[in-house]
């Protein structure tokens, strides 16, 4: 259940990190209504995306590799996409970024993350998985925003530049740390699954 946790907070961490220099970054180069028309075009963006996504078959990851894949998979997306994000400041990069890496949590790891709960307990399935995708989830959305308060203090001390260059170098470290521990967990998740599933077939 740990691990299921872990699976579902680190993608929310980091997407409220990155979302706040993505949405600095749009502020600096939009305002008023052309901001707020901006920002909605995002949001429609990661529903186009994650339809385009399933559309384009890649839920077949899941069923040819194995969920152990996609678990797998995850995590290497979300380090290279942070590896863009330390690499590129421009908005439209960061656009298609945050939208394509939300998208592919959407369409890849929920599903996958889904099927974690069918070898587990009947009460497993039902009440931690609500509190995992509730409570948790918002929990991991906090944490990501206590960590964006390091913003203010830093622009005051270093300016607003400046402060927004580290506070971006702290985040990509974080960013780094925590898709290492994923990489970890999702082995660890994909091997007990597949264990699992095989106990539960020789005894059916």
């Amino acid at each position: 259940m740990l691990g299921i946790f872990a699976v579902v907070a680190f993608p929310e961490i980091i997407a409220t990190i990155v979302d706040l220099h993505f949405n600095s970054l749009a502020a600096q180069t939009y305002s008023g209504t052309a901001l707020a028309h901006y920002l909605g075009l995002y949001g429609s963006s990661v529903n186009i995306f994650a339809f385009l996504f399933l559309i384009c078959g890649i839920g077949n990851i899941t069923r040819l590799l194995g969920v152990g894949a996609a678990l797998i998979l995850m995590p290497i997306l979300y380090g290279v996409a942070i590896l863009g994000f330390t690499s590129w400041t421009s908005l439209s990069f960061l656009f298609l970024l945050m939208a394509s890496s939300k998208a592919i949590n959407y369409a890849l790891n929920g599903p996958a993350i889904k099927q974690l709960y069918i070898p587990t307990s009947h009460d497993a399935r039902f009440k931690a998985q609500g509190w995992i995708e509730s409570f948790g989830s918002r929990g991991a959305k906090e944490s990501g925003a206590i960590f964006n308060m390091l913003l203010g203090p830093l622009q005051s001390k270093l300016g607003v530049v400046l402060g927004r260059a580290r506070h971006a170098t702290l985040a990509s470290y974080l960013g780094f740390t925590i898709t290492f521990v994923w990489i970890f967990i999702a082995l660890f998740l994909g091997k007990k699954y597949r264990k699992a599933i095989d106990e539960k077939k020789v005894v059916c």
